[in-house]
């Protein structure tokens, strides 16, 4: 990344192009310190009821060559994000790493009263968190349809939550984490696979696909000259689904594609702009469908309209 962004990942805009991703909380993302180790608990789960006893047993044994080299990974890199403003959940995941070891580290001898009531509290938690996640879901998103789905998700994590704590504070850690893990994987199983499907307005970017192709205006199948430009709208998996080369720009960049016989992809909020750049410009759009739904990322309801060229590119300027 820091190579792909001439570092402007990190705030250095070597070229003066780029804006800085991660040293000025863009896009809504910022959050105060603490916000990753306040998820921690969440990431982890269901290995979430060894947190605390991989921490007492790393620093226990932090002249150990490896529990030390666990702690070098985890400790400067962890507070590197903890201190930028920008704040995405999976900045951190490699150093996930190191918690891993350190977690595997305490199963080599007995847990300790404390941090095995510690890890059985945090474990309670995790899952009453994911427990609510369906229902909120499903009353926000699908007006409180497939609730009785959405109850029985949350008792399969509440299961697992109850499981792995109760053998944790009977001191078979590894019976309470193979218990939580199986519980676990039915409960995501079942939120994943069978649940978040049905949540369709979260879906946005593939809305957003599928009205591409259903308007002949895919650059997959080679019906019309890519890229695409998008404008008001920066989730990655909208990239994912039309390609690498998509770019993510703004109304004057959705213009300017037009103008090169390109579709452009307009959130509704940016329409006024775009068609004054379409003015300055002398080019002229059609719209060809739209997607919209839940942009989970910022909890706004989005409008992404699909726009093609009227005419070739070669005759779209006088």
């Amino acid at each position: 990344v820091t190579v792909a962004s001439d570092g402007a990942f990190w705030g250095a805009s070597l070229g003066g192009d780029l804006a800085p991703k991660l040293l000025h909380g863009e896009e809504g993302h910022g959050a105060p310190p603490g916000f990753y180790l306040i998820l921690v608990p969440l990431m982890l789960f269901p290995a979430t009821l060894l947190l605390p006893a991989g921490l007492v047993r790393g620093w226990r044994r932090r002249a150990t060559p490896a529990i030390r080299f666990c702690l070098c990974w985890l400790i400067p890199a962890w507070l590197v994000f903890e201190a930028a403003p920008t704040k995405l959940i999976h900045y951190p995941l490699p150093m996930y790493g190191a918690l891993a070891w350190l977690m595997a580290a305490a199963l080599e001898g007995p847990i300790g009263r404390r941090a095995a009531w510690a890890g059985a509290g945090l474990m309670g938690l995790a899952a009453i968190v994911y427990a609510a996640l369906g229902p909120l879901a499903v009353i926000k998103v699908n007006g409180g349809e497939d609730m009785v789905l959405a109850a029985n998700i949350g008792l399969a994590y509440l299961a697992a939550g109850a499981a792995g704590a109760w053998l944790l504070v009977r001191r078979r850690p590894v019976e309470g984490l193979l218990a939580a893990v199986a519980l676990t994987l039915v409960a995501h199983g079942l939120l994943l696979g069978v649940l978040a499907p049905q949540l369709r307005t979260l879906w946005l970017s593939d809305r957003a696909a599928r009205a591409l192709a259903a308007a002949g205006a895919s650059p997959a199948e080679g019906v019309i000259a890519g890229p695409v430009t998008v404008a008001g709208y920066e989730e990655p998996s909208l990239v994912f689904l039309l390609g690498s080369a998509t770019e993510l720009g703004d109304a004057a960049d959705a213009a300017q594609a037009i103008a090169e016989g390109r579709p452009a992809i307009v959130e509704a909020r940016q329409t006024p702009a775009f068609q004054a750049a379409l003015t300055a410009q002398h080019v002229a759009a059609r719209r060809a469908g739209e997607g919209a739904g839940l942009d989970y990322s910022n909890n706004q309801h989005d409008v992404l309209q699909i726009f093609l060229p009227v005419s070739p590119p070669s005759e779209a300027k006088p």
